[in-house]
């Protein structure tokens, strides 16, 4: 909501997760554009401490120039990107839930845990709202994983 005349923005959300650890990111943004996205995913990586040796993406347009089921194209930017973190960036093929599976499964605890306490709540700028994230964000990355006794933090 904007201080000065009440206007509610709606906003998009980037979520990441490792797939070993299962350890996540989210990140609210005003668009999808590409430097949007390309600034939430360095946020990510900076959040993680490090670069995984391999990024793979969904097939939003911020990331592909061409969502073509058998080989869908990464776009220029975000090659340069991988380049410049010394990653390789792959996309998911569109119809392929199992290429999905583990960052839809982090969708759906991070409704849970991030967008349903936040859901009911007001905020007056993206910073204030991504604070609010971070810290359920930080206690769902630190809470310990039931079987191992340690957290995704940790597993990380």
């Amino acid at each position: 909501m904007n201080y000065e005349d009440g206007l509610i923005t709606e906003v998009e959300v980037y979520i990441a997760i490792l797939g070993y650890s299962q350890l996540a990111y989210i990140e609210a943004l005003y668009t999808q554009r590409k430097e949007d996205f390309l600034h939430a995913t360095a946020d990510e990586l900076s959040y993680l401490g490090g670069v995984p040796r391999a990024l793979i993406t969904d097939t939003l347009k911020s990331a592909v120039t061409s969502t073509d089921n058998c080989e869908p194209e990464i776009n220029e930017s975000f090659l340069d990107f991988g380049n410049h973190y010394q990653t390789t960036i792959y996309p998911t093929k569109s119809r392929r839930l199992k290429d999905k599976a583990v960052v839809e499964s982090a969708v759906n605890i991070m409704y849970k845990r991030v967008y349903a306490p936040l859901r009911n709540k007001n905020f007056f700028n993206l910073k204030e709202l991504n604070t609010a994230i971070h810290e359920l964000l930080e206690r769902h990355n630190n809470e310990l994983l039931q079987k191992l006794g340690i957290s995704q933090r940790k597993k990380g």
